[in-house]
């Protein structure tokens, strides 16, 4: 369950990150959110560990759109390399809210994930590339 849930939520992002998030209007509550651990390798690696568990599986091992669950889902998971160009704010409202089901098959992890679990996966998407 966590792990199509966070994967879901990164087939929200499947779309999102790639387009960088710029010109969305982000809802109040997330419009002005910056990542407490910003840069912290600590934090990164902690994230690529939740990322493995909850987002590999639709998004790939390495953030390529291609996880096991991939092939089925359609829009296709979000390649996730340089997602860290859609700014903190846009990704962490992604994931905690997920996508809706017109443009992502994505689910929100905001009650799967705690706050300080989504900033730590959205610094080790940061190091995709």
């Amino acid at each position: 369950v966590i792990l199509m849930a966070f994967a879901s939520i990164l087939l929200v992002g499947c779309s999102a990150p790639e387009e960088s998030g710029k010109g969305i209007e982000l809802p109040t509550d997330y419009a002005n959110l910056s990542s407490p651990v910003a840069g912290s390798a600590d934090a990164a690696l902690a994230g690529k560990d939740i990322y493995a568990e909850n987002c590999a599986v639709c998004h790939g091992a390495d953030g390529r759109g291609d996880g096991v669950s991939a092939t089925g889902l359609d829009p296709k998971p979000a390649k996730l390399m340089n997602a860290g160009e859609a700014g903190d704010a846009y990704l962490f409202w992604r994931v905690a809210e997920g996508g809706d089901a017109q443009q992502s098959a994505m689910p929100a992890f905001k009650s799967v994930l705690s706050e300080d679990q989504i900033w730590q996966v959205i610094e080790y998407l940061k190091a995709l590339e």
